[in-house]
């Protein structure tokens, strides 16, 4: 698999930032332009819009975020809605991997949630004995491995953490740590 490329259930997804790498070397003269169509205080929605050169716009796309849904979008929610706009964005333009609007970076942080709350709701009956056990030296290891995949996007690691719901990479749960590596197919 080349790099910029993640391969998810089979499928290759391209990273958002590859998507822009490769815009920007076959466009040199387009342009990515960002609107806040919405920003309430709480939900903020983003419009990102594509031309590859003038003023002609080819492709928009659309994003939507929550203040303070996890720890990362209490302080860059607004980042995290326009990157996920320009990559929606990119992928109407005819950047998109497989045919495929969705950017590596979304399937798999929405692969992990999806594994980890449906686990979550398994056990939720069940009454907690003690603290869930951190993320263990062999999964940080392999977390590590993932990012540096995704060109050490600090997007990626954002939407880990926000998934995630911590601040750091090390205050994930052995458990969620497990879902988003069996999501990658990376090995602890």
């Amino acid at each position: 698999m080349s790099e910029g490329f993640i391969k998810i259930h089979g499928k290759d997804y391209e990273t958002v930032a590859h998507r822009l790498a490769r815009f920007r070397k076959n466009h040199p003269n387009g342009w990515v332009k960002c609107s806040i169509i919405q920003d309430d205080g709480k939900v903020i929605v983003i419009r990102a819009s594509i031309g590859f050169e003038d003023d002609v716009l080819i492709a928009t796309g659309h994003a939507e975020e929550i203040r303070g849904s996890s720890n990362i979008n209490k302080t860059s929610a607004l980042e995290n809605c326009e990157t996920s706009a320009i990559g929606r964005a990119l992928a109407a333009a005819g950047y998109e991997s497989g045919g495929s609007i969705a950017s590596a970076d979304e399937v798999q942080v929405a692969v992990a949630r999806q594994a980890y709350e449906k686990t979550v709701k398994k056990t939720a009956k069940k009454p907690k004995k003690e603290k869930e056990p951190l993320v263990t030296a062999n999964q940080l290891e392999a977390l590590s491995i993932l990012i540096e995949a995704h060109d050490n996007s600090e997007g990626y690691l954002n939407e880990i953490l926000s998934w995630g719901r911590c601040d750091h990479i090390k205050e994930l749960t052995q458990e969620q740590a497990g879902s988003l590596l069996s999501a990658s197919k990376v090995k602890a």
